[in-house]
């Protein structure tokens, strides 16, 4: 039970004294590089059942001028989150199935914007179309 309560107070020191602290070290104007950093949430959709919101989150390499969109869920309770998507090429506009099980989403991956069909269930995108574009 000592040790417990000893784990604890160091917990609660911790956050009373220290986090405090380097908070004030790092407090500083917002630069042009951290807008970068953050990323950008977009185009959020909600699941047919409420449960789910399937969004876009681009992130930007300032480095190289670059920038890589993928797919993520969240639960609508909040917590469970997940990245869907993992490739290098821009994905974007995910939209629901009516049954809730898959999700359609644009993507670039063979060098034409193209749409991918992604079961929730397990498994790879489905590339669906092969449109000139």
């Amino acid at each position: 039970m000592r040790k417990l309560f000893c784990t604890g107070f160091t917990i609660m020191l911790f956050f009373m004294f220290v986090l405090p602290a380097i908070a004030l070290a790092q407090k500083r104007p917002i630069a042009f590089e951290d807008m970068f950093e953050m990323g950008r949430v977009s185009d959020p959709q909600i699941s047919p059942d409420g449960k789910w919101v399937a969004y876009v989150l681009t992130q930007y390499e300032v480095s190289d001028n670059s920038k890589t969109a993928n797919i993520h869920l969240v639960s609508t309770e909040g917590g469970k989150h997940r990245q869907l998507t993992f490739h290098p090429a821009s994905e974007s506009s995910p939209r629901w199935s009516p049954d809730g099980e898959t999700l359609a989403f644009l993507s670039a991956r063979d060098g034409s914007s193209q749409i991918y069909l992604l079961h929730l269930a397990g498994g790879g995108a489905q590339k669906t179309t092969s449109l000139a574009t």
